[in-house]
């Protein structure tokens, strides 16, 4: 585990609350016949609901579960969202004037190249490279999150800054989001960006003597890092299928991006926990996850990515199992102590089934005093989060 606060910082009461989330609480029925989650009692924490639970129940019982569908299915939430991002950016010209400058100048064709990789106009991948007179020293394919239903590559383009200061290429994803598509479809156009990369820019994926590059990694933030994690656990039953035919393994390792490292940020690894979390907090109808990853609990667990492994691994023989090793990259998993949007819980369950799966190294780091938001904001103006993560990723420049 990577240590990124004391003890004291992580356990606020805040954290606390945040530990005892559904579905870890139990639910009783109510006079109507309907499960209502409730609040266990605990000398350190509130027996009152937070004020941001009551207003978001509030605002869907005001609305009712036909028109949260509609609003969801419509593609008008993804809308409103993406427009409340538009208006909101315009802000951090305030909250941080630099910032704004770096905005615009990572808009400058110098940096910036945008490439298409399917018909749908979501299909597009922004790439951001150092000058030419510069060393290349490694390579970010960044996944932004959203719910699963929200989420252009330029909303993230001040994420690009930090990498590119420390040598690195960073390619923004973008992919379509529910309505337009479900997680599976989503993993799919990620495999798509990642094989178009690989065919049309092996430069930024080869030194200078033609060799594979090191220093490879796949970042997720939120929904993002489900779906990035999705994808390698994906290709794992895809290589594991071919163990015996190495040719194959090698070629197919070498059509698409082969990553090295893996970094999740505030990841909502377990669909079904997550499902019960954001009913305790009234938003399960207007979230596109329910409607993205499958309306039951069957289709919940397949679409998460370290129960998905665990039964991928059920298919081989014992002696076949140790071959995850090859396949998996180093994985280091973020998460803000007081994120009110995933609790942290969904990173330290994902990271302890990873581990017993028999993946080599998976790292935990909590982040005291930081929220879902805050996580991604440290990438884009600085913060704890991000010199984490580059910490980490100086020390896998290290051989495994």
């Amino acid at each position: 585990m990577v240590d990124a606060g004391t003890s004291s910082d992580l356990m606020t009461p805040r954290a606390l609350e945040l530990s005892l989330s559904p579905p870890l609480l139990p639910n009783i029925c109510t006079e109507g016949g309907k499960y209502e989650y409730q609040r266990r009692n605990h000398p350190h924490v509130s027996s009152l609901l937070p004020l941001d639970v009551q207003c978001t129940r509030a605002i869907g019982k005001f609305l009712g579960r036909h028109n949260l569908n509609a609003l969801r299915d419509s593609g008008s939430f993804r809308f409103i969202v993406d427009w409340l991002v538009t208006l909101s950016c315009p802000s951090v010209a305030f909250v941080k004037p630099s910032a704004a400058f770096n905005f615009l100048q990572l808009s400058s064709s110098d940096h910036l190249k945008k490439y298409k990789y399917g018909s749908h106009f979501m299909q597009e991948i922004h790439l951001y490279e150092r000058l030419s007179a510069t060393k290349c020293t490694g390579f970010v394919f960044f996944v932004h999150g959203g719910a699963w239903g929200s989420g252009m590559p330029w909303m993230y383009r001040l994420v690009a800054g930090g990498f590119l200061q420390a040598g690195m290429s960073v390619a923004i994803v973008g992919y379509r989001t529910y309505p337009c598509a479900d997680v599976n479809a989503q993993v799919h156009d990620l495999e798509s960006a990642a094989t178009f990369l690989a065919a049309n820019r092996p430069d930024l994926f080869e030194n200078s003597h033609g060799e594979k590059r090191r220093n490879c990694c796949l970042i997720g933030h939120s929904s993002g890092a489900h779906i990035a994690l999705l994808m390698l656990v994906e290709r794992v039953r895809k290589y594991m299928s071919f163990t015996s035919l190495t040719s194959f393994r090698r070629e197919a390792r070498f059509t698409t991006v082969d990553f090295d490292s893996f970094v999740g940020l505030s990841g909502p690894y377990s669909i079904d926990r997550h499902f019960h979390f954001e009913a305790r907090r009234g938003v399960e109808e207007l979230s596109p996850m329910k409607a993205a990853c499958g309306h039951s609990s069957e289709e919940f667990f397949h679409n998460s990515p370290a129960f998905r492994l665990k039964k991928i691994l059920t298919e081989f023989d014992e002696d076949e199992k140790h071959c995850i090793c090859k396949f998996v990259p180093r994985m280091l998993l973020v998460h803000g102590i007081e994120d009110t949007t995933v609790p942290f819980t969904a990173t330290s369950l994902a990271a302890n089934i990873l581990t017993h799966c028999g993946v080599a190294q998976c790292d935990e780091a909590y982040i005291s005093k930081t929220g879902h938001q805050d996580t991604i904001m440290h990438f884009m103006l600085g913060g704890k989060t991000q010199e984490t993560v580059m910490a980490w990723l100086v020390q896998m420049k290290q051989p495994a």
